[in-house]
């Protein structure tokens, strides 16, 4: 009889050990299929290679801004309703922006959604920014350091359908 209770408990313990096995097989096979997507995602984001399909066909593919920070703003935005300068572009639009800094100060250039980190410019530098639109609404543009002209250092990309 009490070989019998060994045996019984030998096969328990083998399922649940079979069990359990199956259960970590399982559990790694989703986070390494998790990861495998965020990475992927990620890396379609950074490098850019993700894209929203192609321009409507009666617009150009590519748009192009100029933004000039100086003390006076982006595009002299003291002397306008803030945010100045308004950029309009529509939904698939590739969108290039060149940003020269010629003030004194060092300035940041950020766009929400877009370039949320944004770009560090020296005085006398100058970045390109280049992405496509490819989320409909108003994106705030924004200086991303504390200057003395911070005030007027808004701006807005509006993306239409």
């Amino acid at each position: 009889m009490g070989g019998n209770q060994v045996s019984s408990n030998s096969q328990h313990s083998g399922k649940v050990w079979t069990s359990h096995k199956r259960l970590l097989l399982t559990i790694a096979t989703v986070v390494i299929a998790v990861t495998a997507l965020l990475a992927s995602a990620f890396a379609l984001h950074i490098f850019g290679l993700g894209t929203c399909g192609t321009p409507p066909a009666n617009l150009p593919s590519q748009v192009r801004f100029t933004v000039v920070i100086t003390f006076n703003g982006y595009n002299g935005s003291k002397y306008h309703g803030t945010p100045w300068p308004k950029m309009n572009v529509t939904l698939r639009q590739n969108v290039a922006i060149h940003v020269w800094n010629n003030d004194t100060q060092a300035h940041g250039f950020a766009i929400t959604h877009y370039s949320d980190q944004g770009v560090p410019l020296q005085p006398s530098d100058s970045s390109d920014l280049s992405f496509q639109a490819c989320q409909t609404g108003a994106f705030p543009i924004y200086e991303t350091l504390f200057t003395t002209n911070y005030v007027y250092l808004k701006a807005e990309l509006n993306v239409s359908p």
